[in-house]
C-alpha cells in the first residue's frame, strides 16, 4: 500500500496534462496511460480510482490517438474479429453472459418497439426503394471492408467448390436422395424445429402458426414435410416445398417481405415453384402472410 502522500492532498488541477503525458492524481507521477496494474500498487483500481477523482483520464491522447490507428488499420480490424470468433465459440462465462443479455433485450419493451419500427422502416423501403441498389451502394462506399476481408471473399469467389464442374448437380441428387430418406426431418441449432411429438418440420414463425391451425382443427394427421422436387428450368439446385396436405396439396409458406425478397433476386420464381408442383402431378397451394381462407375451404 501506498504510504506518501495522500490523495485528498493532490490538487485535481495540477500539474497540467499534456498531449503526450497524463498526471496520476494519487503521487503526481507523469504517465502514458495508467492501468490497473500500477494502480494496484497504491490500493486502487480503474473504478475506485475514477470514484475519487471523475474527470480524470487515463490514457494520454497521444496514446488514444494511437490506439486508434491500430484500430482502424487492418490488422486491428483481423484482431478484432479473431477476439469476437474466440470469445463466441470458447469462452462459456461470455457466451453465458451473452444469452442473458439476449434474453433481457427481447423480453424488454425496448425490444418490441425497436422491431415494430424496424418493421414499419422495412414495408415503406421495399415499397419505394430498389434494394439491390442500396445493398450495393453501402458496400462499395460505406462499408469496404479491410484487405483480409476482400482477400477471403476473391478466394471464396475464385476457389469455391461448388462452382467446379458437375458439383452443383451432385449437391442436387444428395439433398434430394436425403430428402426422400427422411434425413432433413430433424431439429437443428438454429433453425429447424419439431412440432411437439410429430415429425413435423418448421423453421419460421409463420410455419408455426400454420402447425397450430392444422393442430386446432384436428387435421395434423393429414399434413406431412413436403418431398424435395427439382427440374432442369428451376433456377436453383432443388425446390424445398414446407408442407403437403392429403399427398396431394403442396403447400408453400410466406411471408410478404421474404416473397419480395425472393421476387427481386430471381424474378417470377413463385410461378416456377408452382409450375415445377404442377409438372409433379401436385396441387400449389400458397398461403402468404397467414391467409388461411383457401385452406379451410379444403379442410372443411
Amino acid at each position: 500500500m501506498y504510504t506518501g502522500q495522500s490523495p485528498q492532498s493532490i490538487d485535481i488541477n495540477y500539474p497540467a496534462h499534456t498531449y503526450e503525458l497524463i498526471t496520476c492524481l494519487i503521487n503526481g507521477e507523469q504517465k502514458r496511460i495508467i492501468q490497473d496494474r500500477y494502480l494496484q500498487k497504491f490500493g486502487y483500481t480503474r473504478e475506485t480510482y475514477l470514484i475519487k477523482f471523475p474527470l480524470a483520464p487515463l490514457k494520454s491522447l497521444a496514446a488514444s490517438e494511437s490506439y486508434r490507428q491500430v484500430a482502424l488499420s487492418d490488422e486491428g480490424r483481423a484482431q478484432r474479429s479473431k477476439t469476437i470468433t474466440d470469445l463466441n465459440l470458447y469462452n462459456t462465462e461470455f457466451q453465458e453472459k451473452r444469452k442473458e443479455s439476449c434474453k433481457q433485450f427481447f423480453e424488454s419493451d425496448r425490444s418490441s418497439e425497436y422491431r415494430r419500427l424496424n418493421s414499419e422502416r422495412a414495408k415503406i423501403q421495399h415499397n419505394t426503394t430498389n434494394l439491390e441498389d442500396c445493398v450495393r451502394k453501402y458496400f462499395t462506399t460505406r462499408y469496404v471492408g479491410s484487405k483480409d476481408q476482400l482477400d477471403r471473399s476473391s478466394r471464396a469467389t475464385h476457389n469455391n467448390p461448388g462452382t467446379m464442374p458437375g458439383v452443383q448437380e451432385k449437391i442436387r441428387a444428395t439433398y434430394i436422395k436425403n430428402s426422400e430418406l427422411g434425413l432433413h426431418n430433424k431439429e437443428t441449432k438454429f433453425k429447424k424445429k419439431l412440432y411437439k411429438d410429430s415429425s413435423l418440420m418448421y423453421q419460421s414463425t409463420y410455419e408455426l402458426d400454420f402447425l397450430e391451425l392444422c393442430d386446432n382443427h384436428n387435421i395434423l394427421d393429414r399434413v406431412k414435410n413436403a418431398p424435395c422436387l427439382s427440374a432442369e428450368y428451376y433456377p436453383y439446385n432443388f425446390y424445398a416445398p414446407d408442407y403437403i396436405l392429403d399427398d396431394t396439396y403442396i403447400i408453400e409458406i410466406k411471408s410478404w417481405y421474404i416473397e419480395n425478397l425472393q421476387e427481386k433476386k430471381c424474378p417470377g420464381l413463385l410461378k416456377l415453384k408452382e409450375q415445377l408442383v404442377i409438372d409433379k402431378d401436385y396441387k400449389f397451394l400458397y398461403i402468404k402472410d397467414k391467409d388461411y381462407i383457401l385452406l379451410l375451404s379444403l379442410i372443411s
